[in-house]
């Protein structure tokens, strides 16, 4: 209960008193060097004062108050003060404390001990300089810029699902489970046997499963792409890739430049039942990518997916089945359909022309109303994979509210925040898209949608802010409202975070381009001084950001990112094969799941292998200051009679007195720091400039410690993919140090299913139970009839 007055005059040197009939029970001071005592009026008219609280002046910049339980006076109707206190009571232990958020010193210290001296005369860097690297679209055939979108447009939604496009982020029903009425079209419900029958693996002559580099496979890859070749060319660049092939690396990019910033889930449909703070991306989004580099000619390279470590399984031909199931499709017999189902979106950035496949469209959305379709099976089957295949490709886990622990869309949506996102975003921003449409489904039925703006999903991955950079935030608003009022404040100067995560992420986009196309180069300059350039003509990179650590002269930890590279150039009659094919019989994956790691084994200890391999470490800095866009000195009028004044003016000043304004302070740090980037204003994010700095790896024992932890994880994924787990529980992806990375992988952590799977198994057992009772002889009803 809140019944006390604090008198004017120490407005800062606490947060929040607490008065209860037998005392103060909890203060939170706000650290200010030494404080004031506080005088609190009661109720009754009886005064109790709080003796000042001394604290240590490294302690100003902190983001939390110090918390005292113990009562600092009670209330008997008179005053009485609390035991005497010097500043040594509150003198920090050696090596406690915390630097300010990008303070001079933390800046110093971390790059003295990130890049010593030893290692910074083995490594050299170069500035990213994305001003003038922009993301254009260019139409096929004419090698042209363009920002218009093409003539031809692809499918709009059917059965009433435009709707969810106008409702972004909202989490959608298609059947209200306590009325039984359809929010959207019936029929869009059940996903029939009949229709997954069409959507079978491509065969080749034998009738065998197409093998990963087959040219009757469901997607085309980029160095078989004639029409990406012949833009390239036309457009004089040197790389081509696919969305689908990009996201992968840039995924590692974005763990760099951010330093795994946390995900901000806080203004979406996610309620408190899971964890909002420290949100951060789940193990399988942190997988190493690894991509191939092929030479297409003299000019040009292809990047594509490494696809040893797929497994073709019914999810994936689903997921490009069901672009049809949700979308109006032309007649049979029509040009449209004649012509192909397939759109395609060019964009040139850098060196690299990229393709996007193209979904659905609606006009009434803004920009290209363009959008991307992706489906998303539930949990059960996601982290149970092995055991739905080998159930006929079926679960009973349904979905029947929106929020809830487990059978909720809120819990598919979160699990998908953590996971693929970031990937998501990425592939709608390579498209020039206006968003993502997400359907809800266990593969034989469809359950709800959801719709995600490209301009939500920046502020989700973008807009969370460091601690201590809060504080500066606050500091800085406070000078302004000081300076120009608070009506000016929110008019004009409210801190304008959606536009500053969409500028960060369109900034770091364009950096992670010039990053890549600088590590291709590098890499391949690099094989080429080990062997003759006509001796290869492919090569295979893997890549994954880790955090290393350093602990400052104050013991404070620091976590900061590096990103490994190792390539190795591939013998010159390489095919793309699985490890796993889809006409693997269950019985024998385990067996070619073993014999693969031996062959990575014998790779890793082959002295003439690893000869030929070349890897490299990258850490960033980062350099950012306030923008130029206001003018240095603001001239404060005094308010009006009717407005009065605001909160937070000086009451000192007097009308006309020239302030130098807080708008153009300089709130940052003045020299390059490795902490995460934070922005005061959308214009700042101009200023923003990052310096690459790459240390070669010589060490081939190294380079093969690196090529068997990442192989190790990729095989570890494809193993929990492909086999039952019944005694095993989930494996860990840590490596430790000493051991064979592929063999730790193996080890099960316990000889049971872990709990998860034996929970979503039972919620599935629930769910079919449930469906066996419901009558579908009954008339479907929709909310409009």
């Amino acid at each position: 209960m809140y019944l006390a007055k604090v008198r004017t005059g120490v407005l800062r040197a606490c947060r929040m008193s607490r008065l209860h009939s037998t005392g103060i029970r909890r203060t939170r001071a706000r650290p200010a060097g030494f404080n004031t005592g506080i005088k609190v009026d009661l109720a009754n008219g009886t005064v109790v004062e709080i003796p000042p609280l001394v604290l240590p002046e490294d302690l100003a910049a902190g983001d939390k108050g110090l918390e005292t339980e113990e009562p600092l006076g009670r209330v008997k109707g008179r005053k009485r003060a609390a035991r005497p206190r010097s500043p040594e009571d509150f003198k920090p232990a050696k090596g406690s404390g915390y630097f300010e958020y990008n303070s001079e010193q933390f800046n110093k210290e971390c790059r003295e001990l990130i890049l010593p001296e030893e290692l910074e005369k083995r490594s050299f860097s170069h500035w990213l300089t994305i001003r003038d690297t922009h993301q254009k679209t260019v139409l096929p055939n004419s090698g042209s810029d363009t920002s218009k979108p093409t003539s031809e447009k692809p499918p709009q939604l059917s059965g009433e699902l435009h709707r969810v496009l106008y409702e972004p982020l909202t989490l959608h029903q298609l059947r209200d489970p306590r009325s039984g009425v359809y929010l959207f079209d019936p029929k869009l419900e059940m996903i029939t046997p009949s229709f997954l029958e069409k959507k079978t693996f491509p065969k080749d002559k034998d009738g065998d499963a197409a093998a990963a580099d087959d040219d009757s496979a469901v997607f085309t890859t980029p160095y078989k792409d004639k029409a990406l070749m012949a833009v390239a060319t036309e457009s004089k660049r040197k790389y081509i890739s696919s969305s689908s092939s990009m996201t992968s690396i840039l995924s590692q990019m974005h763990f760099l430049f951010s330093n795994f910033r946390p995900l901000n889930i806080n203004e979406t449909p996610i309620s408190s039942k899971f964890p909002h703070q420290n949100c951060t991306f789940s193990r399988g989004a942190r997988f190493p990518a690894t991509v191939i580099m092929r030479k297409m000619n003299k000019h040009c390279r292809s990047i594509d997916s490494d696809r040893s470590f797929d497994k073709e399984i019914v999810l994936s031909i689903l997921g490009h089945a069901l672009e049809e199931f949700l979308t109006v499709q032309p007649p049979q017999g029509s040009a449209a359909k004649e012509k192909g189902d397939d759109f395609y979106h060019y964009s040139k950035i850098g060196k690299f022309i990229v393709r996007s496949q193209l979904d659905a469209y609606d006009p009434k959305l803004p920009g290209t109303g363009v959008f991307d379709l992706k489906t998303r099976a539930v949990s059960a089957i996601r982290h149970d994979l092995a055991y739905v295949e080998n159930n006929n490709n079926s679960t009973g886990y349904q979905i029947d509210k929106v929020h809830g622990q487990y059978e909720s869309l809120e819990k598919e949506f979160f699990e998908l925040t953590r996971a693929t996102l970031l990937k998501y975003s990425l592939q709608s921003r390579i498209g020039k898209m206006d968003g993502i449409f997400v359907a809800y489904h266990n593969i034989s039925k469809m359950f709800g949608f959801q719709y995600l703006p490209q301009e939500e999903l920046d502020f989700i991955i973008h807009s969370d802010q460091h601690p201590r950079f809060k504080e500066i935030l606050k500091k800085r608003n406070r000078d302004i409202i000081d300076s120009v009022g608070k009506t000016d404040y929110i008019v004009n100067h409210l801190h304008q975070q959606r536009e500053i995560a969409t500028r960060v992420a369109d900034s770091e986009f364009r950096a992670s381009f010039i990053l890549l196309q600088n590590i291709l180069a590098y890499i391949e300059s690099e094989i080429n001084n080990k062997m003759k350039a006509q001796e290869w003509d492919k090569c295979k990179i893997m890549m994954q950001t880790t955090t290393d650590t350093v602990k400052l002269s104050n013991g404070e930890v620091f976590d900061y990112p590096i990103l490994q590279v190792i390539a190795f150039p591939l013998p010159l009659d390489y095919k793309d094969q699985y490890v796993v094919s889809p006409s693997t019989p269950r019985e024998k994956i385990e067996k070619a799941v073993a014999a693969y790691e031996t062959k990575i084994e014998n790779e890793a200890n082959n002295k003439s292998f690893t000869k030929k391999m070349i890897g490299f470490e990258i850490r960033l800095s980062h350099s950012q200051h306030t923008g130029n866009a206001v003018n240095n000195y603001v001239k404060r009028e005094p308010p009006s009679d009717d407005q009065g004044s605001s909160a937070g003016d000086d009451q000192g000043s007097s009308a006309g007195d020239v302030l130098e304004s807080p708008l153009t302070t300089d709130y940052y740090s003045k020299s390059p720091t490795f902490q995460t980037p934070n922005f005061l204003r959308p214009e700042d994010v101009d200023s923003w400039k990052m310096n690459a700095v790459y240390t070669p790896l010589k060490n081939p024992s190294d380079l093969s410690k690196l090529y068997l932890k990442y192989c190790g994880v990729k095989i570890n994924a494809l193993r929990n993919q492909s086999v039952v787990q019944e005694d095993e529980a989930s494996t860990t992806m840590d490596t430790a140090k000493g051991s064979n990375p592929i063999k730790q992988e193996k080890k099960p952590e316990s000889s049971k299913v872990n709990d998860l799977k034996v929970t979503l198994r039972a919620y599935g057992l629930k769910g079919s139970k449930t469906t066996s009772t419901i009558d579908n002889s009954q008339p479907k009803k929709m909310w409009r009839d």
